[in-house]
């Protein structure tokens, strides 16, 4: 037995299940690095490797953990996606309102060029009166 130190490698295998083209995989066996022994899953608890005594570096998560972390991940995406759709929606409000705000502008401007001739033609007519006298 050596004092090398090793970790378990996943070998994963088809569980025969396919959909897209894309095939279902299962890890049941690991591997050791150090010697290459290959051993069952439930050896990842181990911190020695049976046949060559690597001391085996950290530990590979359980299944249950993994579905723990990926039920984690799982909401934090949907949190994320909630928060998107949040911002997108809040986007679309604001250019809602600027959109309202450019159209008052609009209309404003032009009773404003509708005073300005107005105030123009009294103007030019009291300019012609005037002249006139």
């Amino acid at each position: 037995m050596s004092s090398s130190e090793g970790r378990w490698i996943p070998i994963e295998s088809p569980t025969g299940i396919e959909a897209f083209g894309i095939k279902e995989m299962t890890v049941t066996e690991v591997r050791c690095s150090a010697c290459g022994s290959e051993e069952d899953v439930s050896f990842t608890g181990y911190e020695y490797c049976p046949r060559c005594g690597a001391k085996m570096e950290g530990r590979t998560p359980s299944m249950g953990e993994k579905d723990q972390e990926l039920t984690a991940l799982e909401k934090r995406l949907q949190q994320i996606v909630r928060d998107k759709e949040t911002e997108v929606s809040n986007l679309l409000d604001a250019l809602k309102n600027e959109k309202e705000v450019n159209k008052q502008l609009s209309l404003r401007l032009d009773m404003c060029r509708e005073i300005y001739r107005d105030v123009f033609t009294v103007i030019i007519k009291a300019f012609y009166l005037h002249r006139n006298e």
